[in-house]
C-alpha cells in the first residue's frame, strides 16, 4: 500500500488529488482491535497523513532520534529515491504564507475595513 501511494503521488504531483484517489478507492488506515476491545483506526487517510507518510524516513529503513537518522531494524519499503523525489515534490508545491511579523503593521485584520460593506 505505501509503494502504491508514493507511486501514485509521483504520478499525480498533488497530495489533496491524492487524498481524494485514495478515498474514492476505499483505501483507509488499518483497523485494529485494543487490549481493551476498543476498536480503532478504519479511517480515510487525510491530508495530514499523507504529508507525514511521504516525508517519513521510516519508510527507508531509518528512525529519526534527536534530529539523526539511524539504521531501523526493519527493512525498507521504499528507497532513497522515491522518498527523495516525495519531500521534493512536497517543497515545491508547498504554500508561500505571509506570516503575521511580515505585515507591514503586524495587526492581521489592518485591511478589514476594506472588505467591510459602506452602511
Amino acid at each position: 500500500m505505501v509503494r502504491m501511494i508514493f507511486a501514485r503521488y509521483h504520478v499525480l504531483k498533488s497530495v489533496t488529488d491524492l487524498e481524494i484517489e485514495l478515498g474514492n478507492s476505499g483505501i483507509r488506515t488499518n483497523r485494529r482491535v485494543t487490549s481493551s476491545g476498543r476498536e480503532v483506526g478504519g479511517f480515510l487517510l487525510g491530508r495530514g497523513t499523507l504529508y507525514h507518510l511521504l516525508s517519513n524516513p521510516l519508510y527507508i529503513g531509518k528512525v529519526a532520534h534527536q534530529g539523526k537518522l539511524y539504521d531501523a531494524m526493519h527493512e525498507a519499503i521504499v528507497d532513497q529515491e522515491a522518498l527523495d523525489r516525495s519531500r521534493e515534490l512536497l517543497r515545491c508545491n508547498a504554500v508561500k504564507r505571509r506570516r503575521r511579523k511580515n505585515l507591514p503593521s503586524g495587526r492581521m485584520l489592518h485591511n478589514c475595513h476594506l472588505m467591510q460593506s459602506p452602511s
